[in-house]
């Protein structure tokens, strides 16, 4: 097996880099020997320390393409996100024949894209030439693996819809397995938003958060209640939305979301673009945690608005879906109780099982 990316894996700041570690650990568990190709340079080598302890053979560096195609004749090829696959897909076929190729989308980027271009029907950001380009590079890619992996049955459905190929594509979820907390909801405290500020959905959701809906809500509940900021990438900007305003701690990165889903009342995911499934949901759902999302932080997974989170687009409803949460116990407890339920699809073991399914169905 060779699994090639743009960079190494960073699975403590980047949630969808985890799910490229859950596939090697699920591949190695299985027996499979496998080997890893990260084209950029500019990562921290760490990153290929713990790949290369989990016995995987490490390469980083576009110029070794052709050598460790040539030497690992892969049985089976698996690219994350798309511009891995059509840097790999030529390689491929042109030196390893065999191999079957599978893309692994993470998300699906031109919806991604689209829906930041025409979100507000009143002001249209033109998506320029290289949008159409770029959407044609994707569903090219799709179209040229033999198989591909979304996250979700609507990203699927759409894949297969546009590649007009029926079963090229196979749903593989986000694997979670975060710990229930053993905090009480009487002992939970703050408002736990969580993102990679590198990826400019959660920049946009961050500000529309306090901009827009924190200005609905009391100053003493937010008193009690402060807003915790967890994230990679937490720039000058964004430390700004902080100013005079106590009620924000901008914490940044940390090693570890657990302790802090733990002991917060509330998990807010206020995404207005995006595509995919969010992985901060399902870690918070996991944990036990309630969320306060949108129809966009919601979509692709199995949660069903006011029975496992609350949804809200507008600003001032989501402000008040919060309030709910942080003051109403019977509310928490019952959502608490429903969202840890609705991740059930999403444990190690299925995920695993779905992916070697998928992967067997080739060879």
């Amino acid at each position: 097996m060779l699994v090639c990316e743009r960079r190494l894996a960073e699975l403590d700041r980047r949630r969808g880099d985890l799910r490229l570690h859950h596939h090697i650990r699920f591949l190695l568990d299985a027996g499979w020997d496998v080997s890893f190709l990260a084209f950029r340079r500019d990562a921290d080598l760490r990153y290929a320390r713990i790949l290369q302890q989990m016995g995987v053979n490490v390469t980083v560096g576009r110029e070794h393409i052709e050598a460790v195609v040539r030497e690992t004749q892969p049985d089976v090829a698996l690219t994350y996100m798309w511009f891995a696959g059509e840097q790999m897909l030529p390689w491929l076929r042109g030196r390893s024949p065999g191999a079957k190729v599978v893309v692994d989308t993470g998300d699906l980027d031109l919806l991604r894209r689209s829906r930041t271009c025409f979100r507000d029907a009143n002001a249209i950001s033109a998506p320029g030439a290289s949008f159409g380009i770029d959407a044609a590079r994707e569903l090219n890619t799709y179209a040229l693996a033999d198989a591909v992996l979304a996250v979700s049955e609507k990203e699927r459905r759409l894949i297969d819809e546009l590649t007009g190929r029926p079963g090229l594509a196979s749903v593989v979820p986000l694997a979670e397995a975060t710990p229930r907390s053993p905090v009480a909801c009487p002992e939970r405290r703050g408002v736990v938003f969580v993102g990679n500020f590198l990826h400019a959905p959660n920049v946009e959701a961050i500000e529309h958060f306090v901009t827009r809906v924190l200005p609905h809500l009391a100053l003493n509940l937010l008193a009690d209640h402060p807003v915790i900021v967890l994230g990679h990438g937490l720039t000058p900007e964004i430390r700004d939305l902080a100013a005079d305003r106590s009620c924000i701690r901008m914490i940044g990165w940390v090693p570890d979301l657990t302790p802090y889903l733990h002991r917060a009342r509330v998990v807010v995911v206020p995404l207005l673009t995006g595509a995919g499934v969010k992985g901060k949901l399902l870690q918070a759902l996991s944990a036990g945690t309630p969320v306060v999302t949108t129809s966009v932080g919601i979509e692709g997974t199995a949660a069903v608005a006011d029975r496992h989170v609350l949804v809200a687009d507008d600003p001032a409803e989501f402000a008040d879906a919060l309030l709910r949460l942080l003051t109403d116990d019977g509310l928490w407890r019952r959502l608490s109780h429903a969202g840890h339920g609705a991740v059930r699809h999403h444990r190690p073991d299925i995920v695993r099982t779905l992916l070697l399914d998928t992967l067997s169905s080739l060879l």
